[in-house]
């Protein structure tokens, strides 16, 4: 076996039902569960593709066909991602309020973006509470040290290194979100109204918002240099000042306000490793937001998002996922490889994940093939059944399943070795259909490279 330190899981079989925490039902949702003690980041790139999410140490995976709501695996193609018109208006409303020109009747944020900009994780953890603290007592049943000196296995950390052999963090930081007494207040609209006689019959009547917009986009049009024939052209075709603008350039332009919203990463960050980080947003020296993310070989994989309710009105979460997607596209830069942006669970009945779905291009991953397909394609079937196979070829299976589980790898009595091995060592095969479960579940690559705690 090779030298170099497995990461360490323990896998629960029972399939016991919970509280979901999309539709409330008390008993419909229902998953496989895992819990790491420690866990590359090539691993859990690989155990993502097969439909897995964590919450801190407890990994879990939908079993789509049972569960009251299936979870599809959603990805964004951060390289060629196409922002829509309702994220710009997004963008321009928070570089209005970093400005101070956000108006109180301008808070109201179209249809589409509104929505919870979370998933509920840690209803998982409270729902397979059991588990969990089973896990936590066989921890400490585990000498990791000897493991360490024989196998160098180390210890779930923080720390980053530089290559894809670094290690998710066991555990994070809470960030408490502060904020000052007296907040930034909003701008009211002004009204032409004299006190006590309505409005003011002495000035002409206002202009209708959509005029006002009009002839906003005429002049800014006309200091651009272009002619007025050119600009009725533009108007009456509708296009847009900001089209063909890219999502950096469109964030720069939100940088210039009075009010500064700065995202702090840690000083060891990428691109120097990957790992766990906290996204941090501070509004003039005010903790508002916070991002938990895991950077991994392939993408940024979003794990949890949560802000000061107070500027719920500006949608931070969906601020986030773009500042996220624009990440991706910087780190690809240095790292080829990394050019995705996971955000978690996409559930079609849920109205608040519609916001994922207007991240495009995306996919969603098949759950009986494991191959990405493209999120317009599978919208329709959705709307038809919240549960499909997806991928649209019937004679495609998936290519990462093995029935053979002889070299399934396992930790036994502190050494790492294959199924077959344990099976001799340990006088039992009573946990051969576990074995095989299990395997099917994280795919031939990780039923090899993932050690299995036996107890």
């Amino acid at each position: 076996m090779s030298r170099q330190s497995p990461s360490l899981v323990e896998y629960f079989a029972e399939r016991e039902k919970h509280k979901c925490g999309y539709c409330k039902s008390p008993d419909t949702n229902c998953s496989h569960g895992m819990w790491a003690y420690t866990l590359k980041v090539q691993d859990y790139q690989d155990l993502i593709n097969r439909g897995w999410r964590r919450s801190g140490n407890y990994c879990y995976k939908p079993i789509m066909d049972q569960t009251c709501c299936p979870m599809y695996t959603i990805k964004c193609e951060a390289l060629g991602f196409k922002i829509s018109k309702s994220q710009k208006k997004l963008l321009k409303k928070m570089s209005k309020f970093l400005k101070g020109e956000l108006k109180r009747n301008d808070t109201a944020l179209c249809d589409e973006l509104l929505q919870d900009d979370s998933d509920s994780h840690p209803m998982q953890i409270q729902n397979c509470a059991e588990q969990v603290e089973k896990a936590r007592k066989n921890a400490t049943k585990i000498d990791m040290s000897l493991i360490a000196d024989t196998f160098d296995l180390r210890l779930p950390s923080l720390k980053n290194s530089t290559n894809s052999q670094s290690v998710i963090g066991s555990s994070y930081s809470t960030a408490k979100v502060k904020h000052d007494k007296n907040p930034t207040p909003i701008s009211s609209p002004s009204k032409d109204y004299k006190s006590g006689m309505g409005f003011d019959q002495s000035k002409p009547p206002p202009k209708k918002a959509k005029i006002i917009r009009r002839e906003r986009k005429q002049n800014k049009l006309l200091s651009m240099g272009k002619s007025t024939t050119e600009v009725e052209e533009m108007l009456k075709q509708g296009k847009s000042i900001a089209a063909g603008k890219t999502l950096e350039e469109l964030f720069i332009e939100e940088s210039v306000g009075q009010n500064k919203l700065e995202k702090w990463v840690p000083a060891d960050g990428p691109p120097q490793g990957y790992g766990s980080f906290h996204q941090q947003y501070w509004l003039n020296n005010q903790l508002i937001a916070v991002g938990v993310i895991d950077i991994l070989p392939s993408c940024i994989s979003s794990v949890y998002f949560f802000y000061d309710p107070i500027y719920s009105h500006i949608s931070l979460g969906t601020y986030g996922s773009l500042r996220e997607i624009m990440l991706t596209r910087q780190l690809n830069k240095v790292v080829p490889n990394l050019k995705y942006y996971y955000m978690g669970f996409y559930i079609h009945t849920c109205p608040k994940m519609r916001y994922k779905a207007g991240l495009r291009p995306s996919k969603l991953l098949c759950p009986e093939t494991y191959v990405w397909c493209d999120i317009e394609n599978c919208l329709p079937k959705l709307d038809k059944e919240k549960y499909s196979r997806l991928n649209e070829d019937l004679d495609a299976i998936d290519e990462n399943l093995s029935n053979d589980i002889t070299q399934v790898s396992v930790c036994y009595n502190r050494k790492i070795i294959p199924y077959h091995v344990y099976k001799k060592q340990a006088h039992s095969s009573a946990d051969q259909d576990e074995i095989r479960e299990y395997s099917h579940l994280v795919g031939a690559r990780c039923a090899q490279n993932l050690a299995l705690y036996r107890s």
